[in-house]
């Protein structure tokens, strides 16, 4: 069964969110203006209720290919160092 985010496209269960101050690190900006850019339109969302409101969640298949690859590529460190590889 695909979800249906607000922004009414559909997404798969094992798809990859990110909370908006990882978006934000990832391109180099502040975290207000990701979430001006998701109040806009630009990224795929979801909404989650979390401290007492609404946080944004961010399909990360929604943002530029140089921050998927900056992602993927902290992703790939951050095993290397479960495995005892300091890379």
């Amino acid at each position: 069964m695909d979800d249906i985010n607000h922004n009414g496209r559909n997404s798969k269960a094992a798809d990859t969110w990110l909370a908006v101050n990882q978006v934000a690190s990832l391109l180099g900006v502040t975290e207000r203006a990701i979430r001006k850019q998701c109040a806009a339109g630009k990224f795929i969302t979801d909404t989650v209720k979390a401290n007492g409101g609404s946080q944004y969640r961010i399909l990360l298949s929604s943002l530029p290919q140089a921050a998927r690859a900056k992602w993927a590529l902290q992703q790939a460190r951050q095993e290397g160092e479960k495995l005892g590889d300091p890379r």
